[in-house]
């Protein structure tokens, strides 16, 4: 008879493992209270102000697309910009916009008798 050393130390220890079969039903549960939620309280209240869209300037962040500084409703519906204020803040269509660098013209020229001989 083949006799096992050292198997009655380690009986008690699976009693305190800690499993985790129930982790892809959790995930499930809270995408769908996450979901419902959602659905719940569809158009969200605006506690502060209303941030469009932004992006990074860099190549390194213009990937990313983050909240920028925005107006809070009350602002927004008190409206005290006039339609004059509002022709003067569009972008000017004019020359320098956008800026074009001018590329330098190569011309061909002959050689003298004096570099001709040095050659």
């Amino acid at each position: 008879m083949l006799c096992l050393m050292g198997t009655s130390r380690s009986t008690g220890r699976t009693i305190y493992v800690k499993t985790w079969f129930e982790q892809p039903a959790r995930k499930m549960r809270r995408y769908t209270v996450r979901k419902d939620n959602a659905m719940k309280i569809f158009p969200r209240p605006t506690a502060g102000p209303l941030c469009p869209i932004t992006r990074g300037q860099t190549v390194k962040y213009n990937m990313k697309a983050k909240a920028g500084r925005g107006f809070s409703l009350e602002e927004l519906k008190a409206g005290d910009s006039s339609p004059e204020e509002f022709a003067a803040a569009t972008q000017a269509p004019s020359s320098y916009m956008p800026v074009v660098a001018e590329k330098p013209t190569v011309g061909l020229v002959k050689p003298t008798e004096r570099e001709t001989l040095q050659c």
